[in-house]
């Protein structure tokens, strides 16, 4: 039976390879170009595009090698490190927060326009939760985007990855909104991604959604419980897990 059901953020309830996402990058690059003039040098753009997307290696290095991620002064720090000019700790948080906010101006649409009136229905019956994992952008500014759409008020608790100090798979944060292994058992995760939602969902012996309409990226040595491509296919899902009492689910 089903009583809690938690929600990956990224490619789950926001797009996170829409048409806004190439926007939030390009702005990002024109913000430290323009921290470069002001600094009197001035980088090729071929040369500074480069650098920037060497920050995704070295957070996709950190996210699943040491189970954490790096937050927008983190992975400032990384770029700056390839470029020979001096910078105070308050230019370099400022700079981070410049290149965090850009999801303001070009925030991410939901997966789904369906997803508010199913949170609503969904939040009538079960406990609702975030678990995210994050990376520029903090967690307190995803809620205010997830506000922005008028979703926050749904869920019970909202929990990222750089608040916790650590990120999924990890048990400990899915132990923020459930509270103990016992209560796992009557939790349903849905995320995209198999490395980290799938599997930390089975480590801690939950039910598991992997929502493949933007991503399908299973983890390699097993499946989710369910896969599903739409939204409107979760209340089925729901139903079959609450009516089947000897439900089969992969151990690890």
């Amino acid at each position: 039976m089903i009583k809690f059901i938690s929600f990956d953020l990224w490619n789950t309830i926001l797009n996170g390879d829409d048409e806004t996402q190439s926007k939030r990058e390009n702005l990002r690059i024109e913000i430290f170009k323009r921290f470069f003039i002001k600094k009197g040098v001035e980088f090729e753009d071929s040369f500074l595009i480069d650098r920037y997307h060497a920050i995704w290696n070295y957070f996709s290095h950190i996210w699943l090698d040491e189970k954490r991620t790096p937050d927008a002064v983190e992975l400032t720090k990384f770029f700056l490190s390839f470029f020979e000019i001096s910078y105070t700790a308050s230019e370099c948080e400022k700079l981070a927060y410049d290149a965090a906010s850009v999801i303001f101006k070009f925030p991410p649409r939901l997966t789904d326009e369906y997803l508010p009136s199913l949170l609503e229905l969904l939040s009538e019956n079960y406990k609702l939760f975030i678990i995210s994992d994050t990376a520029f952008v903090s967690g307190d500014m995803l809620r205010k985007i997830l506000k922005r759409y008028g979703i926050l008020k749904y869920f019970s608790k909202t929990v990222f990855s750089d608040e916790v100090g650590c990120s999924k798979p990890c048990e400990k944060i899915f132990y923020e909104v459930i509270e103990n292994r016992e209560n796992a058992k009557l939790l349903l995760h849905i995320g995209d991604f198999g490395d980290t939602d799938i599997l930390g969902a089975k480590k801690i012996g939950a039910f598991s959604v992997r929502y493949d309409k933007i991503r399908n990226t299973p983890y390699k040595d097993f499946e989710a419980d369910f896969v599903m491509d739409e939204w409107n296919k979760l209340p089925e899902i729901i139903n079959m897990i609450n009516d089947e009492k000897s439900f089969f689910k992969t151990k690890i």
